[in-house]
């Protein structure tokens, strides 16, 4: 089955296409840091470390893996 794509617009926003094109080209850095920080959160014990940290705003190995559970190198 081939599928067709079709727009229903009846013309472009050229103005409004190359804004949004021009401000996504200037967040790709700030897209990188994102894409990264949602990588490394993308587990979900690294999520609870994470969430604990900002809530915390410090702690320790140890105490990390008396909250969770875990061994210290687990954590």
């Amino acid at each position: 089955m081939k599928m067709e794509i079709s727009c229903t617009r009846a013309e472009a926003d050229h103005k409004q296409l190359l804004n949004c094109k021009t401000v996504i080209d200037g967040m790709t850095n700030d897209f990188d840091k994102i894409t990264k920080l949602l990588s490394i959160s993308g587990n979900e014990v690294r999520l609870k470390i994470l969430f604990l940290l900002n809530m915390e705003k410090e702690l320790c190995p140890c105490d990390l893996a008396d909250i969770l559970g875990m061994s210290v190198p687990a954590v």
